[in-house]
């Protein structure tokens, strides 16, 4: 009997132990698979990083790729900007001298320039005295058969800009020699066209061809200006800029580019009117006219309807015509009517502009309307004190002293 309840005690310790033994088992395995899990999302982020890092690698070595091209469009040396990390001594030394080049080529270039700027500019005062004393040669005659002589000459650093002129003064072609670009170009009414380098006969041909053409567009100007000013002097035109209070400028008149009128008012440009080139139309507010008829009834319409009030004018003015067309009304006037008021006559105090209500039977004043000037707003004016009315019903009648 003994032998039997030993034997069951040893069973008990054998299924304890197996006991713990599983749920060991059990813990270490949801551990370990829970490292696992840990293991392969760090994994899969490192893979992604790497990606990431070989795409900006990538990215790096076409920029560098794109500005070795433009170093080697600049007539610079190219560089190698990837080296190994045990090569840093070398990467910044090549950093230094790349600096260094960079100083020394953009020092030579800017060198370079300078001298061709100073020898264009002395091949062109060479060229042009040439040209100017030597009155036996083929320009100068050129210049007597077409009618134009040597008009003024400016110089500037640079360029030189000569005139032509007609035998009354006036300018047909300009000789631009540009000490930049080494080239002559010719501004005329036709606009402005670079012929190239210094040339005599290049020079003649150019003003052979065009000579006639130029003249022929400057009638069509002087023509359409001669329009332009009988317009300006017209009875009706000069009705409206008197009433205005408006003056005429002429702002340039430029023969080889055109003719502008401006409007003025204190000084303010209110309106302009241009002859356009190539076909010497009117343009007047943005818009084309092709004869001076047509121009007319424009610009008197424009004139007519033209506002020249400031914004704080427009809103003063505005508000005073809401005032008085509230005043107007037949209910206000009944109101008034019962409560023995009239309204007074129109009267400016300081900043305002007033309208009393007067008391019929003493003639005393018992409120006052009025209109601020500088901000147009309505103010009701009571035993010396200011209310807003536009915010009356907002703030209870709240009220300022003044």
């Amino acid at each position: 009997m003994f032998k039997i309840r030993k034997q069951k005690g040893n069973n008990w310790w054998k299924i304890l132990v197996g006991t713990l033994v599983l749920i060991l088992l059990l813990a270490d395995t949801t551990v370990i698979f829970s490292i696992s899990n840990i293991v392969n999302r760090v994994d899969k982020y490192n893979r992604g990083v790497v990606d990431e890092i070989g795409n900006v690698t990538g990215n790096i070595h076409k920029f560098a790729n794109d500005l070795n091209e433009i170093r080697g469009f600049l007539l610079l040396p190219k560089h190698d900007y990837f080296v190994n990390k045990q090569n840093g001594d070398q990467l910044t030394g090549e950093k230094k001298a790349s600096s260094a080049s960079q100083g020394i080529y953009a020092f030579l270039e800017q060198y370079q320039k300078n001298q061709n700027f100073q020898q264009n500019r002395n091949k062109a005062n060479k060229w042009l005295t040439e040209l100017q004393n030597n009155s036996t040669n083929e320009f100068n005659s050129i210049l007597i058969q077409a009618g134009l002589q040597w008009g003024k000459k400016i110089n500037t650093d640079k360029l030189i800009n000569v005139k032509f002129t007609n035998n009354t003064g006036i300018n047909l072609f300009g000789l631009i020699l540009d000490f930049q670009s080494g080239h002559m170009k010719v501004q005329s009414i036709l606009g402005e066209k670079d012929l190239g380098i210094l040339n005599d006969t290049v020079l003649i041909d150019y003003l052979k061809t065009n000579e006639e053409i130029v003249k022929s567009k400057q009638a069509d100007l002087l023509n359409q200006e001669i329009n332009l000013n009988k317009l300006m002097n017209t009875e009706d035109v000069m009705h409206f800029l008197k009433a205005k209070n408006l003056i005429i400028n002429n702002v340039y008149q430029n023969k080889m580019s055109g003719y502008n009128k401006e409007i003025k008012q204190n000084d303010k440009v209110v309106l302009s009117i241009e002859i356009k080139k190539p076909n010497f139309v009117f343009v007047l507010a943005g818009q084309e006219y092709n004869n001076i008829v047509s121009l007319q009834t424009a610009l008197l319409n424009v004139l007519k309807n033209l506002d020249l009030r400031t914004n704080t004018q427009k809103i003063f003015d505005a508000k005073k015509s809401e005032l008085e067309q509230i005043m107007k009304e037949q209910a206000f006037q009944d109101l008034i009517k019962r409560m023995h008021l009239k309204v007074g006559n129109l009267r400016g105090e300081n900043n305002k502009i007033v309208y009393d209500l007067i008391d019929k039977s003493d003639g005393q004043v018992k409120f006052s309307l009025a209109v601020e000037k500088s901000s147009g707003h309505l103010k009701l004016i009571e035993n010396n004190q200011e209310i807003d009315l536009e915010n009356y019903q907002i703030n209870n009648g709240l009220k300022k002293n003044f």
